[in-house]
């Protein structure tokens, strides 16, 4: 995949028909996700990212096979930031995620602007591999007053400091789900954004 991106990389500096570099910037985009697939799958003596501390996607349409590479990824054991934010992932992909066993080390996961509901909420919060979490954004999800309830009564996130909920449709008397003295969340979470509270 490396030299087929040189190539193109090479015609597209040279190109100055409008077609052909679209064409071309279709194929460097198509071998560069060959190539990010490659990398992710390679065992941890071959590959070259397997001490990758952080990772940043925010904005790359990964689709399903790309959350489910990375979640059974052999070369990813270090990594404890992941920005998956406007990758259009939706439910499935976070029953994908709360099922990994090669994510274990993350402890700050960045989930904004997606497609993700309650249901998908009720996968992490169930899911024991996220108790290193010490950070969590699922800012503009639709998670709704459901979701809300889960993570608020969850046990995974013990270790949960930061919490990003704002846009998820959580109507305002709903915040006492994390505000209130119904919950003890609001004591171990700081800070803690919602809709129309300060804290």
């Amino acid at each position: 995949p490396r030299g087929e991106l040189f190539r193109i990389d090479r015609e597209l500096s040279s190109c100055e028909d409008p077609e052909t570099r679209l064409e071309l910037e279709s194929q460097r985009w198509r071998w560069i996700e060959v190539e990010g697939r490659a990398l992710l799958s390679e065992p941890p003596a071959r590959g070259s990212v397997h001490h990758l501390e952080a990772l940043r996607l925010c904005g790359d349409d990964i689709g399903h096979e790309g959350v489910r590479a990375l979640a059974s990824s052999q070369t990813l054991g270090h990594l404890t930031f992941l920005d998956l934010g406007r990758t259009r992932l939706v439910d499935e992909d976070m029953n994908t995620l709360a099922t990994s066993s090669s994510l274990n080390a993350l402890s700050r996961l960045r989930l904004a602007n997606n497609r993700i509901s309650a249901e998908g909420v009720r996968a992490l919060a169930s899911s024991a591999i996220f108790r290193g979490f010490t950070s969590l954004d699922l800012g503009d999800n639709r998670i709704g007053e459901d979701g809300a309830r889960a993570l608020a009564s969850t046990e995974s996130f013990v270790n949960l400091t930061e919490l990003d909920l704002r846009n998820c449709s959580i109507q305002k008397r709903s915040n006492s789900h994390f505000s209130g003295e119904s919950t003890e969340m609001n004591s171990w979470v700081s800070p803690l954004w919602l809709p129309g509270v300060h804290c």
